[in-house]
């Protein structure tokens, strides 16, 4: 299967070496597009993949299509896109305020939204998935185990897909971010140094990990840890204290931009269509 890419940075360029890496695509078989072709080209050499220098050799070449640009400019890629697609290919939007159901406005093929994660980087973590129409159970399940070369993909569910990304994909940053504060405040109230304290909360990470993989519940966790009348206990007392209903500002500002975001696609894309049906 020949893979393109469209749009070359953060999340697209982290794809396409993800997918060569874990060999759900032969290099050879990669082919990468960006508006500023160096940053295509760089992406390419890195992956041994090839960058093209139009969308139209792209589309061309390509069995699944992944556009990967800003949700602001999906309108005009997929117009651009329109004319020269097949019924077979597919086409996957990576984002979370453009569903397939978006793409199937301006498209005529099958299309797919996938939602990564920069832990699919390490060939692992979870991933968000929903398919457009047009897909039957075995192709349904032939994509699905593509991506779980690299992911688990795990299905979309509409009413809380920005709930769902925050968590898996954003999840990454908001974590990092935690961790952080954690190891600053270590550094400023103790005598600890910061490279040892990055050292420890790194390795902390990975083995709470590998206890999550064994079917660790996080509250498990904290009890196995957490022994009567000990540090643990007051330090998690402090934590219930400072922490509690922290989150819930943010969850509200993610999801006030999803909403804006899911505002402009839901324009950009109707301007899209009327202009593809000759009334724009």
């Amino acid at each position: 299967m020949k893979v393109g890419v469209i749009g070359t940075g953060t999340m697209g360029g982290m794809l396409a070496k993800t997918m060569v890496e874990s060999g759900a695509v032969a290099s050879e078989n990669l082919m990468l597009f960006n508006r500023t072709k160096a940053k295509g080209e760089a992406v390419a050499a890195a992956t041994g993949g090839s960058c093209v220098s139009t969308l139209q050799s792209l589309i061309q070449a390509a069995d699944l299509i992944f556009i990967a640009v800003r949700p602001d400019q999906f309108s005009d890629v997929c117009e651009n896109i329109s004319g020269l697609l097949k019924q077979e290919q597919v086409v996957v939007s990576i984002t979370s305020p453009v569903t397939a159901s978006d793409l199937a406005m301006l498209l005529p093929c099958r299309t797919v939204q996938f939602i990564p994660s920069i832990t699919n980087e390490a060939q692992a973590g979870g991933s968000l998935i929903d398919f457009g129409d047009g897909f039957n159970r075995a192709e349904r399940a032939g994509l699905s185990a593509w991506f779980r070369q690299f992911s688990e993909p795990l299905p979309i569910i509409a009413d809380t897909t920005r709930a769902a990304s925050d968590l898996i994909s954003c999840g990454p940053a908001f974590t990092s971010f935690i961790l952080q504060e954690m190891m600053t405040a270590a550094e400023q109230t103790t005598s600890i140094r910061q490279q040892e304290a990055e050292q420890y909360i790194r390795e902390m990470v990975i083995g709470m990990g590998e206890l999550l993989k064994r079917g660790y519940s996080f509250a498990e966790l904290q009890e196995k840890v957490c022994v009567p009348n000990g540090v643990t206990g007051v330090g998690l007392k402090v934590l219930e204290e400072q922490l509690r209903g922290v989150f819930s500002p943010l969850f509200t500002a993610t999801h006030a931009k999803f909403a804006k975001d899911e505002e402009m696609v839901s324009a950009n894309f109707s301007h899209a269509r009327q202009k593809l049906n000759g009334n724009g």
